[in-house]
């Protein structure tokens, strides 16, 4: 339906989209916190922390949206799908183990508890 100079210029269009979108990179510094969302990493005083997928995603999710209160419903559908077998519950355990983690290289809580409600990030 349209010109091979059409089509090539398409895809040149979306190789530069493609480049350009891997050349980005963000960065988010919380006190000694270093998260870099392009390659998944997140740092503490220059420690790399180990995290698994899910507990980065966690990580990811909420210190995207700094102050705002999730409920542990919302995070698990947003970190494991809406149609992931599993409940709720888990999120608790995945909070504890971030938190855990965290605490061998800092004393500052990221992630706060709000009691009945769910859980949100600290700035």
């Amino acid at each position: 339906p349209f010109s091979l100079r059409e089509l090539e210029a398409r895809i040149v269009t979306n190789i530069k989209r493609e480049e350009r979108h891997q050349q980005k990179t963000e960065y988010r510094f919380m006190d000694e916190m270093l998260i870099d969302y392009s390659e998944k990493i997140v740092a503490i005083a220059g420690h790399k922390m180990e995290f698994t997928k899910i507990e980065y995603q966690i990580i990811e999710f909420l210190s995207m949206h700094p102050e705002q209160v999730f409920d542990k419903e919302r995070i698990y559908a947003q970190v494991c799908g809406y149609d992931a077998e599993g409940d709720s519950r888990t999120i608790t355990e995945l909070v504890r183990r971030i938190r855990k983690k965290i605490a061998d290289y800092s004393e500052k809580e990221y992630i706060e508890t709000v009691w009945g409600i769910g859980y949100r990030w600290k700035k």
